[in-house]
């Protein structure tokens, strides 16, 4: 695997790290620069945005950063970065994810995989846990744990073709009830920025919010069949109103009176749907038991929708528990559909990976919103990279060891750095004539503090004046 962590700057394809020749390629600073994340004066975004993306793999925080004096600017103005609501950092994620896809993903992938080119939704918790001044902080149910915790969802679109993830879309959802908000969002923030808007879409509910943001990826060009959810998200209002937006989705349904299936002029819920054609089903079979062609209501042009409930045995709980997915695409067969479905585990992965490898929701404490949303997008960045390099490098390991390895190269460029350093003192030494103890102990000294600076990761190589010469 190619070196990861050079200087920022460098320039010498022999030294570029994995991270720089990664973000160079799929020219990420000319998508800072169209979707406004420019500044005026100082250092260039690219450089601010590089070094917060390094951060997680050289393990180090923007304080301990700071301490060793070893951030591009200084820490007040890295935060200034990351709060300004005119910036459009999910439009950075859409247009590198799409520049990822169209030029890496799909031409690596061919032809053989167009069956399982999905969208897969899902949200996780986004936990604040000792936060109290945080814009929008509301109290978010954790299902793991069945408790209320200090936070907020994290919905999240992204594609997959069944070997590679890419996340394309998020929104950070607060609560739609204001008792239950902790905080409110600052007064001060124009309605009409970027920030405004988000702030705004943080409480309308997540089925609007999973509409604009599957609009926003339907108008960068991407468009696939099939959209993959799991029951949170299966209802007949959602569903209907996705196959009007021309997708069929392929979900997982639970028994509650909100989900209602047509069959044969009746009204039914999933428990009763099951007692009605149990006895069309193959109870032998170890997977897939059947399906029944039911009615799921009207889309937004009033066309009724019609979608098969496929029965599946629940292997966890026992001969007699079954779970039931809904497909909607009639020219799938019952073991093509739950096979499909299986592909939504690839965004569990992507929030495991982004929670305990990338650090999402722990690296910054923050209060503005819009540093939330810069940073999620920052930790979205980090996953396409870990994402590519494993299918570059048809890797077995999983994305957690390919995190390691590339935090292991921060050490080898590091003895290389001081390796090179000390060859240099050793010059400047064999050219002076007359080298008495005193002044090999300066070259002694004068190299240790070099040293200090040189391993750092954002200041290229010290070399002495006179060897440079």
């Amino acid at each position: 695997m190619a070196r990861i962590l050079p200087a920022v700057g460098c320039k010498n394809p022999q030294t570029d790290s994995t991270v720089l020749r990664f973000f160079r390629r799929f020219e990420l600073n000319r998508i800072l620069d169209s979707c406004g994340i420019r500044k005026k004066k100082g250092l260039p975004s690219w450089d601010i945005v590089l070094c917060f993306i390094s951060m997680v793999f050289a393990n180090k925080s923007i304080s301990a950063l700071d301490k060793e004096e070893n951030l591009p600017c200084g820490k007040s103005s890295m935060f200034r970065f990351l709060d300004n609501p005119r910036y459009c950092w999910r439009k950075v994620v859409l247009l590198f994810s799409v520049k990822v896809l169209f030029s890496f993903v799909k031409p690596a992938a061919g032809k053989e995989n167009k069956l399982f080119e999905v969208l897969i939704v899902d949200d996780t918790l986004y936990p604040r846990k000792r936060s109290k001044k945080v814009e929008l902080l509301s109290r978010r149910h954790d299902h793991s744990n069945n408790q209320y915790v200090k936070g907020f969802d994290l919905l999240t679109v992204g594609y997959s073709d069944g070997i590679s993830f890419i996340p394309m879309a998020f929104s950070l959802q607060s609560s739609q009830k204001k008792s239950v908000r902790l905080q409110e969002a600052c007064p001060d923030i124009d309605k009409r920025t970027h920030g405004g808007k988000l702030r705004s879409e943080a409480i309308q509910g997540k089925p609007k919010a999973l509409l604009a943001l599957l609009s926003e990826i339907s108008k960068a060009g991407v468009k696939t069949r099939h959209i993959l959810f799991d029951s949170w998200f299966g209802s007949n209002s959602l569903i209907s109103d996705l196959m009007g937006e021309g997708y069929l989705p392929i979900c997982m349904v639970k028994d509650w009176k909100g989900m209602k299936f047509s069959l044969e002029g009746e009204s039914l819920t999933l428990s009763q749907l099951y007692r009605k054609v149990k006895y069309r089903l193959n109870y032998r079979s170890r997977d897939v038991m059947g399906s029944v062609l039911v009615s799921l209501g009207k889309d937004s042009k009033g066309n009724l929708c019609h979608g098969h409930v496929i029965f599946v045995r629940n292997r966890n709980k026992g001969k007699r528990e079954w779970l039931a997915i809904v497909n909607t695409d009639p020219s799938l067969t019952e073991r093509e559909a739950v096979r499909i479905y299986g592909k939504r585990w690839d965004i569990e992965v992507f929030f495991k990976v982004c929670k305990s490898v990338l650090k999402l929701a722990r690296e910054l404490q923050v209060r503005s919103f819009d540093s939330l949303v810069a940073h999620t997008s920052i930790v979205f960045l980090r996953y396409m990279l870990l994402s590519c390099e494993n299918r570059l490098r048809q890797d077995e390991r999983s994305h957690g060891e390919l995190f390691a390895a590339l935090c292991d190269e921060l050490e080898d460029i590091s003895l290389k750095q001081a390796i090179d350093l000390l060859f240099a003192y050793l010059e400047l030494a064999a050219r002076e004539e007359a080298l008495t103890p005193e002044r090999l102990k300066e070259l002694q000294e004068s190299f240790m503090a070099d040293l200090a600076q040189s391993i750092r990761y954002f200041q290229a190589n010290k070399i002495p004046l006179s060897v440079a010469a």
